[in-house]
């Protein structure tokens, strides 16, 4: 029964957060590299939402990459109140799986600046991500980065 309530209380408090952004701010930086040794290096960079819609983001997996962009017909949900532990990012693709990044909790370590600024890192579960180098349509298991183990940092500034 508790964990039914968090659960509740956890997706009501996801919707809260989801609109928050500060007013006149630009873009954060995010940087998340795969932690496992045995793995080939996975990579996820670029500039996510603030206030606006506009993002840049490059995957890589060894030496294959492939960028997203808000002009490419892609869209981008970002949940973030690091400062709670929470942090999402969701890139949704016509006819793909959409990607999905989440923060681990316990992990957060997140540090308020200045002028609505803030640093935070994080590890994050790559849970689902589109392989590059493998051409669209993607089909399989193995057309897709399945539950990579990233650390993360962000930052923001005004």
């Amino acid at each position: 029964m508790k964990r039914r309530l968090f659960s509740v209380v956890a997706c009501l408090g996801l919707v809260f957060f989801s609109s928050h952004a500060v007013a006149g701010g630009a873009n954060s930086n995010l940087k998340c590299k795969s932690s496992a040794p045995r793995q080939k290096v996975t990579a996820l960079q670029g500039s996510i939402p603030g206030d606006f819609a506009e993002f840049n983001l490059l995957l890589k997996h060894g030496k294959k990459r492939l960028y997203f962009k808000d002009k490419k017909g892609y869209t981008i949900s970002v949940i973030s109140r690091l400062e709670h532990k929470v942090f999402t990012l969701s890139l949704f693709m016509p006819d793909e799986a959409p990607m999905t990044l989440y923060a681990l909790p316990r992990s957060v370590k997140y540090k308020q600046r200045a002028n609505g600024a803030f640093k935070a890192s994080f590890n994050a579960v790559l849970l689902l991500a589109p392989k590059p180098g493998v051409r669209p349509p993607r089909h399989t298991a193995a057309d897709y980065l399945q539950d990579v183990k990233m650390k993360c940092s962000i930052d923001y500034s005004i």
